[in-house]
């Protein structure tokens, strides 16, 4: 029979590890009782460096200490969100066909001044 008390609160840590290949320190942070809920704790972690990583979730609770762990691997976001991507990539299109247009416009004021019968001649 164990000599724990039955009304010890749970506690622990979140441990992050890195995998190998991976350039990063271990990170941890504590486990905290979650409000409203009676024996639920959670933590939330920040992992900055893109690879392979193992998480490790230690607690302490009325039973003794327990430990789990879990393999992921953590990728980079998008350099830059789609939609500002497709803008930058579209502008020199549309710098292009501002330029056409111009272009047609200042042909068509010469052609008048030329000759205004060339301009109707040329479709324009």
């Amino acid at each position: 029979m164990s000599n724990h008390n039955s009304s010890q609160p749970l506690s622990g840590l979140l441990v992050a590890e890195p995998g190998q290949g991976t350039d990063a320190v271990r990170l941890q942070t504590a486990l905290k009782p979650q409000a409203g809920s009676a024996g639920k704790i959670s933590a939330s972690i920040h992992l900055p460096v893109q690879g392979a990583w193992q998480l490790v979730v230690e607690v302490n609770g009325q039973h003794g200490p327990a430990s789990a762990s879990t393999d992921i691997t953590v990728g980079a976001p998008g350099a830059i969100p789609p939609w500002l991507a497709w803008t930058i990539a579209a502008t020199p299109l549309i710098l292009i066909v501002l330029w056409v247009h111009r272009q047609r416009r200042y042909r068509r004021t010469l052609l008048a001044e030329k000759d205004p019968e060339a301009l109707v001649n040329a479709g324009l």
